[in-house]
């Protein structure tokens, strides 16, 4: 059996894997949970081990992998022909968690998943729902003001903005200063999409210099306009892959 989850936002489609994971855990064993992370892991026999492992404890099994894309090169078709096998297992459950959806040749694992769940980042109105819902979980009173300067502050940062709901909501106060400190970032990160190269490259090696290289690079993928979404896919490619870094990323993005 297949699951995909993908999506750039990371706290929703975390919370989404945990949840899955613990009901896992508590319907069959916590023996029944496996970790694949591609980064680390040795590949594809790794996962066959797995699958054929026996446990007195645990019969079925979810496994849950991350940075399983790209697949390595020349071993796709071995991959490919691995997930087929799966489809019909009823004792293996893979839970593929990533950021976005495969790519062509393995487009069949989002058409014979059991379930398939998309959690992008949600943006204007979207956002503030979110807000709005996580302040209700978490017990932070909200004014109409607070609530739209935290979406303007932390838009395409929901870890960010439940972290300051979760100070709220603990008796902290929303400090001006933080927010504009935050208000600047973005402003310069308009500005960076907007500028010349030769403009943009100082404020570049400023933002560099300011803030993480990670951060700049997923909130810039997350404001830029559709037509340029599939040129961060490929950096994001590139990066996992080792091919790139953050800064040369955003370095060949504002030189255009």
């Amino acid at each position: 059996m297949l699951i995909y989850l993908y999506g750039t936002d990371t706290y929703r489609r975390g919370i989404y894997e945990r949840n899955m994971r613990d009901a896992y855990a508590a319907k069959h064993s916590a023996f029944a949970v496996y970790e694949f992370d591609g980064a680390n892991e040795t590949g594809l026999q790794t996962l066959r081990d797995i699958c054929a492992a026996q446990s007195l404890f645990a019969p079925l099994k979810l496994i849950a992998l991350h940075n399983l894309f790209p697949i390595p090169e020349g071993q796709e078709k071995q991959y490919k022909k691995f997930f087929e096998g799966l489809v019909e297992r009823a004792d293996v459950v893979a839970m593929i968690v990533a950021n976005e959806a495969p790519l062509k040749a393995f487009a069949f694992l989002l058409e014979k998943a059991k379930t398939v769940k998309e959690f992008p980042m949600p943006v204007g109105s979207e956002f503030e729902r979110f807000i709005r819902e996580e302040a209700g979980r978490c017990g932070a009173r909200l004014t109409p003001t607070l609530l739209r300067d935290l979406g303007r502050a932390f838009a395409g940062d929901t870890w960010g903005v439940v972290a300051e709901l979760q100070k709220i909501a603990s008796g902290g106060t929303y400090a001006a200063e933080a927010y504009q400190q935050t208000q600047n970032f973005f402003d310069a990160l308009m500005a960076l999409q907007r500028s010349t190269p030769s403009r943009a490259l100082p404020l570049l090696e400023r933002l560099l210099i300011s803030d993480d290289e990670a951060k700049l690079f997923n909130v810039l993928a997350s404001r830029v306009p559709l037509s340029e979404k599939s040129r961060f896919a490929d950096y994001d490619i590139a990066i996992k892959s080792g091919k790139m870094d953050y800064a040369l990323a955003l370095t060949d993005y504002v030189l255009g």
